[in-house]
């Protein structure tokens, strides 16, 4: 996320509702690449074998 506060700290005076728009663009991908990336890196592990489910 700094990389998030460097582009709004320079875009906070020319440009200040491209500013919000980059934040909340960065912080909404951010959510949902932790929501998706976790989901998919189980079904990887579980396709490769790599998972044992104790019954």
């Amino acid at each position: 996320m700094v990389f998030t506060g460097i582009t709004v700290s320079v875009l906070a005076a020319p440009k200040p509702e491209c500013a919000a728009i980059v934040q909340g663009t960065i912080a909404a991908a951010a959510v949902i690449n932790e929501i998706v990336a976790g989901v998919i890196a189980k079904k990887g592990f579980e396709w490769a074998g790599e998972l044992e489910y104790k019954k």
